[in-house]
Parts: C-alpha cells; sequence; structure tokens
C-alpha cells in the first residue's frame, strides 16, 4: 500500500479519512505535500483546480473522474502513473515541464483538453491521450516512444511532429480521423494499424 500524503491547508474546502481526501471544493494549493497516492482525489467532482509545486510522484488513479477539474500544475512532478486524470471531462490546462513519461491512460477520456506540452518526457505510455476529441496541438520534443492506443480517438488532430521518436505502437492514432499530416524523421519501427482510420491522412515524412 502507498501512503498518501495530503495535508490539510490551502484554498477551497477538503475532507480527509485515514489520508483519503474524501470531498475537496473549489481549488487545492499545498508546497508541504511530495506525493500523492492512489485514488488521493479521485471524484472530487466539484475540484476545479489543483496546484502542488513540490508534488515529484503521483500514484494510480489519483484524479480520476475529477470532472469539475480544469487546470492542474504540477512543475516538479517527474514519477506518473495510470489513470491519473481519467475522465476528468472539463481538464483545459495542465502544466507538467519536468514529467520524463506520460503514464497508462493518464488523460483517456479527458475531452476538453486542447493542447499539451511535455518538454522533457521521453516515453508516452498506451492510451495515455485516448479519447481526448478536443485534442489540436500537441508537443514532446523529445519522446521516442508512443504506446498502443495512445492517441486513438484524438478526432481534432490535424498535424503531429515528433522529431525524436523512434518506435510507433500498434494503434498509436487509431481514428484521428481529422490528422492530415504527420512527421517522424527519427522512426525506426512503426507497429501494426498505427494509423488506421486516419482517412484524411495526405502527407508521411519519415526521413
Amino acid at each position: 500500500n502507498v501512503s498518501v500524503s495530503v495535508a490539510s491547508g490551502g484554498g477551497g474546502d477538503t475532507s480527509e479519512e485515514d489520508g483519503l481526501v474524501t470531498r475537496a471544493v473549489g481549488s487545492y494549493t499545498n508546497d508541504r505535500v511530495t506525493t500523492i497516492g492512489n485514488c488521493a482525489f479521485m471524484s472530487c467532482t466539484s475540484l476545479t483546480s489543483v496546484s502542488l509545486p513540490n508534488v515529484t510522484t503521483i500514484w494510480n488513479s489519483a484524479f480520476m473522474g475529477c470532472t469539475s477539474l480544469t487546470s492542474v500544475s504540477f512543475p516538479q512532478a517527474n514519477l506518473l502513473f495510470t489513470d491519473i486524470f481519467r475522465h476528468c471531462i472539463h481538464l483545459t490546462t495542465v502544466n507538467f515541464p519536468n514529467a520524463t513519461h506520460i503514464g497508462i491512460s493518464m488523460f483517456w477520456g479527458c475531452s476538453s483538453l486542447t493542447s499539451v506540452s511535455f518538454p522533457k518526457a521521453t516515453d508516452i505510455y498506451s492510451c495515455a491521450f485516448r479519447g481526448c476529441t478536443s485534442l489540436i496541438t500537441v508537443d514532446f520534443p523529445k519522446v521516442t516512444h508512443i504506446g498502443s492506443y495512445a492517441f486513438e480517438s484524438c478526432s481534432n488532430l490535424t498535424t503531429v511532429s515528433f522529431p525524436m521518436v523512434v518506435r510507433i505502437n500498434t494503434e498509436a492514432f487509431d481514428s484521428c480521423s481529422n490528422l492530415t499530416t504527420v512527421s517522424f524523421p527519427m522512426a525506426m519501427d512503426i507497429y501494426s494499424l498505427a494509423f488506421v482510420r486516419c482517412y484524411n491522412l495526405k502527407s508521411l515524412y519519415l526521413t
């Protein structure tokens, strides 16, 4: 079991039971927290924003189902696990300048997310942005590996460029129906069905 390091304080109104935050209203800010445990803020449906400047580790499903959450900022976070923001349907702004990877299903179903930038990330794990139907702009200058279904059904993506990617896994861009241009100048391995159902794909740059 993972201990949840969430202390009272900051904005909003929080309630804690046995280390699990059971209710959070408004914003939550705390500069003492370094680790967020499994399901710590899960289904806190009134939580709108989170700023935790010293958090380095976020465990599974920490904010899953926080349907009112619109913005999160974790400037020091670099160890990110599974389903962290899954189905946070109103999330629009994320800040992870030091994250080295994007965890499995981390933003699955975040249908309001329009742009993401992870300047230090090297790996995007499976289903990371699956179902992010409003996603338009992505910036991953150091990513080398894109996992299976990572961008499946990101139907508003039109152009993607990954200058350092060497491997694109199965169905990574499945059903990106408006994708027209992709650039992977370092790609060595493109797995089966990587761009299946990308009906408008016209330009593919691999050199």
